[in-house]
């Protein structure tokens, strides 16, 4: 029999053959409303995307509908008409698209119906994006869902305040973003305090912070505001990652006595924030690896980035790779010969200079 030809063979249906199992993971890993594209390929597709595991309701995808009716269907025939013998593992939405909301659809009785929902069908993961000022509502049913491992909240406002107590203590990962917020770090403190299963923490924030936690194994710290002081007290913090845009932090203590890596990335910081840079250098003396990204305001006169002039310097005793990103000018230079000279553990280096595009250089 002659051999079947190229597009005979490309036509050919493949993902029947697989089974239902199988399926459902492939579609856990494509937003909902792609997988609901499924249900035109045959019968036994029609209803399958409905029970994946991983659930992704972005509003977005239905600017194209003259109405966001077309988003609450899916998300009824996926997520309130579920049968209780399909449990739902992950749960993203995605609700930041202010010009598709319309009165009486999308309401907070709805979307917390949606929420208790997914709770009872023992959610682990979930991701949520609202307007600013919205998603503060919800923080009690959502910490009330005892079976989260995972919590990504984008968008929280000023407003927002933890409950005292909740049945979310079992959290492994968390992810927190502040919008023009400012919030007291003693309840932030408070809160984190009643996770005691809390390894991974992301925060974005916009004010100052004295962060502590007792279980915090990987802290990643955005600041995106103006702040004066950030503090950091993790006695089993692994893993730091520090993020800083045009701040003008002057004051910073931190207590990680077994931190093992960390990235430090600061924007056009000025020289009135040098201090705060310098301690932070020589709270992360223990580390193995250490990764900075300085990017100085080319406006500005250059100065000590690294080391604080005629001063005890930043000591690396265990440091095994540097990697330094930054203008290699003659005060950051003599930084630089000064770290070498107190990282007597050091087997590798990266430099990457910044050219200083002033003419005032010196």
């Amino acid at each position: 029999m002659a051999p079947e030809s190229e597009s005979v063979v490309e036509r050919r249906d493949r993902m029947s053959e697989f089974p239902d199992e199988l399926l459902l993971h492939i579609l856990s890993f494509v937003p909902t409303h792609i997988a609901a594209r499924t249900s035109l390929l045959s019968r036994r597709f029609r209803c399958l995307w409905e029970v994946a595991p991983a659930l992704d309701l972005n509003l977005s995808a239905f600017r194209h509908c003259s109405s966001c009716m077309a988003f609450a269907h899916m998300a009824d025939r996926s997520l309130l008409d579920r049968d209780d013998s399909h449990h739902l593992s992950s749960l993203r939405l995605n609700l930041r698209n202010s010009r598709l909301f319309e009165p009486g659809i999308l309401t907070f009785s709805y979307l917390n119906t949606l929420l208790l929902r997914a709770s009872h069908l023992h959610l682990q993961r979930l991701s949520f994006s609202h307007l600013t000022g919205c998603l503060d509502e919800f923080l009690p049913t959502i910490l009330s869902i005892p079976s989260l491992e995972f919590l990504s909240l984008r968008h929280l406002s000023r407003a927002a305040l933890f409950p005292s107590s909740f049945a979310a203590t079992g959290l492994k990962t968390l992810s927190l973003s502040f919008d023009n917020a400012s919030f007291q770090p003693t309840g932030l403190n408070a809160f984190l305090s009643k996770l005691p299963s809390l390894e991974e923490l992301e925060l974005e924030v916009p004010t100052d912070v004295d962060l502590r936690s007792e279980s915090v194994k990987k802290l990643k710290l955005v600041i995106t505001d103006l702040i004066r002081e950030v503090g950091i007290c993790m006695p089993k913090l692994e893993v730091l990652d520090f993020y800083e845009w045009r701040n003008q932090q002057k004051r910073f203590h931190g207590q990680m006595p077994v931190l093992k890596k960390a990235s430090i990335e600061i924007i056009a910081p000025p020289e009135e924030s040098a201090p705060a840079i310098w301690k932070m250098l020589k709270a992360v003396g223990n580390v193995d690896e250490l990764h900075v990204v300085i990017e100085e305001n080319f406006w500005f006169n250059p100065f000590h980035t690294m080391v604080e002039p005629d001063a005890d310097p930043p000591k690396f005793p265990n440091l095994k790779h540097l990697d330094l990103n930054m203008c290699f000018h003659r005060h950051n230079t003599d930084d630089l010969t000064t770290l070498l000279q107190n990282s007597p553990a050091l087997e590798s280096i990266n430099l990457v200079d910044k050219v200083w595009n002033s003419v005032h250089f010196y």
